[in-house]
């Protein structure tokens, strides 16, 4: 998973957040973190064009990296039992979790990145650092991108993402974020009725919404 490509759709899209729904304090949250971040990292090299679904719990981007194009989608699970972000480009998906600690990119140079996820009291804190590693053990000073930085969530109040229309692969985006969930409303990570096809323990799309079900989700996710 190339970093370089994970931040710039973060950095990219999430200033568009509150002119989509200024009232959600989800989109408040992200907006902030958007300004926060830009401060501190460059965008990536590329062009990236980035939607959020109505109510700030995802990001849809399509663009190019070093002329190769992409789709990708980056989600908050803010009322997943623990919280974790389920990041999807060009049908490769990767949950990162609290404690999150590994290489996301090799070239031109190894990255590492760090992320930290912690709720309290309906408030999500996000910790992202990125640090480069020239030679084995040996990497330069680690660069705080994120410190702490808060974003609500409101678990009975928010929607799930709308699926993008290219994501016409019925074995990837599709079931990572539709299927199973029926109409009504779900928690984030609650319900407890499994569609029949989660039953693959290693197909990592399938893990992600197994147990959703009543149409929608929670500020995060």
């Amino acid at each position: 998973m190339n970093l370089g490509l994970v931040l710039s759709i973060l950095v990219s899209s999430l200033g568009h957040v509150q002119a989509i729904n200024s009232s959600n304090p989800e989109c408040e949250d992200l907006d902030r973190l958007q300004s926060n971040m830009a401060k501190a990292i460059k965008a990536a090299s590329g062009s990236v064009k980035c939607k959020p679904n109505s109510n700030c719990t995802g990001l849809e981007c399509s663009g190019k990296l070093k002329d190769k194009p992409f789709h990708g989608t980056v989600l908050l699970e803010g009322c997943h039992d623990p919280v974790r972000m389920l990041i999807h480009v060009n049908k490769k998906s990767l949950y990162v979790k609290d404690g999150f600690n590994r290489k996301v990119m090799s070239k031109p140079v190894p990255v590492h990145m760090q992320v930290y996820l912690k709720k309290k009291a309906g408030i999500v804190y996000v910790t992202l650092i990125a640090k480069v590693c020239l030679v084995s053990k040996f990497c330069l000073p680690a660069v705080n991108i994120l410190n702490n930085q808060e974003i609500r969530v409101r678990c009975n109040g928010s929607a799930w993402p709308t699926i993008p229309s290219w994501s016409s692969d019925p074995t990837t985006q599709n079931k990572a974020f539709s299927a199973g969930h029926k109409s009504g409303n779900s928690s984030g990570g609650g319900g407890s009725t499994m569609p029949p096809w989660s039953s693959d323990p290693t197909t990592q799309h399938k893990a992600f919404s197994g147990g959703h079900k009543s149409g929608n989700s929670s500020g995060g996710g």
